[in-house]
């Protein structure tokens, strides 16, 4: 399994856009705390929030925030939903492409393999 985290207009160091509904849509694979911790302060930046203001909606502390910006690997996991939502990021858990067949995942079409799993009804 692997997280496909989808968030509205989610630019910065996007890896695969789409147009939905005109507004821009990044969904990309997160396999790493880096590359969540990348994908949470990216969008709190696109957004104009503080960590205080992350926070406060999340119910979590700013230091919470802050870790979870660090990639801290231990962080609480229902906690860290709760900082994806309050910064627009969802996530959905999917089954990974067989990685042998995609050496480099930048050269994934992430929105095919996104149809592929719905059309197989799994959600």
């Amino acid at each position: 399994m692997a997280v496909l985290i989808t968030g509205i207009d989610v630019l910065a160091s996007a890896n695969i856009c789409c147009r939905v509904g005109g507004m821009a849509e990044e969904r990309r694979f997160m396999t790493t705390p880096e590359e969540l911790a990348s994908a949470v302060k990216d969008r709190r930046r696109e957004l104009h929030l503080t960590q205080a203001q992350v926070a406060q909606t999340a119910g979590v502390t700013r230091q919470f925030v802050s870790m979870v910006e660090r990639s801290h690997p231990t962080a609480e996991l229902g906690k860290v939903l709760a900082v994806l939502d309050a910064v627009q990021i969802h996530a959905l858990a999917i089954p990974a492409p067989v990685a042998s067949q995609h050496k480099n995942m930048n050269e994934l079409d992430l929105n095919q393999h996104l149809r592929d799993y719905l059309a197989r009804g799994w959600v």
